[in-house]
C-alpha cells in the first residue's frame, strides 16, 4: 500500500465541506503521485484559463440595457455605477486567472519528471489555486452583475421569483459537487485499500466485438 495513500480518507460532511472551500479535493493527485500528474496539472489549469477566458467574453459594462432601481429606492446614476464597477473586477480577476494559468502551465512545462512536479507543486503551496479562485471570483462578480441588471429590468416580485430560482440552482450545483467530493475521496481510500474493480480481459473484449461485428453477409441477408 502506498504510505501516501494511507493520508486520504473518506469524508464526512464537514470534511466535505471544509476540502470545497479550502480546494483541497483539487491537490489529491500530490498525495499519491502518478505518471500522469504533469498532464494532469496542465489539463487543469488548460480548462481554468479557458473557462476563464469565455466568461471575460461574456461581461459587459454597457448601461445601455439597464433599466431603473425606482421599486428599490435606487437611483439610476448609482444604479450605473454600481453594475460597471462590479462588471470592471469581474474583468479584473477573470483576466488574472487567465494570465495566472498560463503561467502554471509554462512552469509545469519545465519539469522534466514527476519528483520535479511534486517538488515544484508543494512549493507552489496554496498560490497554486490563484487561477481556480479568481474564476470562481469573477464568475461571482459576472453574476453579481447580471442579477442587478435583473433588478432594474423586472419589478419586485419578477425578480424575487428569479431569484429565488437561480439560488436553487446554485445549491443544487453545490451540492453535486459535494457528492462528486466524497466519491473522490471514497473512490482512492477503497483502491488505496485494495478494493479492485474487474476489467474485461483485452482478449474477452475483442472475442465480443468480433462477436457483435456487422459483416457483409449480415447485410445481404
Amino acid at each position: 500500500m502506498n504510505r501516501e495513500s494511507t493520508k486520504i480518507r473518506p469524508l464526512n460532511l464537514r470534511g466535505i465541506m471544509k476540502s470545497q472551500i479550502t480546494n483541497e479535493w483539487m491537490t489529491l493527485g500530490v498525495h499519491v503521485p502518478t505518471r500522469e500528474l504533469k498532464g494532469t496539472l496542465n489539463e487543469q489549469m488548460t480548462t481554468i484559463g479557458v473557462v476563464s477566458a469565455l466568461i471575460f467574453t461574456l461581461v459587459s459594462i454597457s448601461v445601455d440595457d439597464f433599466g431603473d432601481l425606482d421599486w428599490a429606492g435606487v437611483d439610476t446614476e448609482t444604479g450605473h455605477r454600481v453594475f460597471v464597477l462590479v462588471s470592471l473586477l469581474a474583468q479584473a480577476v477573470l483576466l488574472i486567472s487567465t494570465m495566472h494559468s498560463m503561467t502554471v502551465f509554462m512552469f509545469v512545462s519545465q519539469l522534466n519528471n514527476t519528483d520535479e512536479v511534486v517538488i515544484w507543486r508543494r512549493q507552489m503551496g496554496k498560490w497554486f489555486d490563484v487561477p481556480y479562485w479568481s474564476m470562481l471570483l469573477g464568475l461571482t462578480l459576472f453574476v453579481a452583475s447580471q442579477i442587478w441588471l435583473g433588478a432594474s429590468k423586472l419589478d419586485m416580485t419578477y425578480f424575487f421569483t428569479y431569484l429565488s430560482l437561480f439560488l436553487l440552482m446554485i445549491g443544487l450545483i453545490i451540492g453535486q459537487q459535494m457528492l462528486g467530493i466524497h466519491a473522490l475521496y471514497q473512490a482512492k481510500y477503497d483502491v488505496a485499500e485494495g478494493k479492485v474493480v474487474e476489467i474485461a480481459d483485452d482478449e474477452e473484449e475483442k472475442e465480443d466485438a468480433a462477436a457483435d461485428a456487422v459483416t457483409p453477409m449480415d447485410l445481404g441477408a
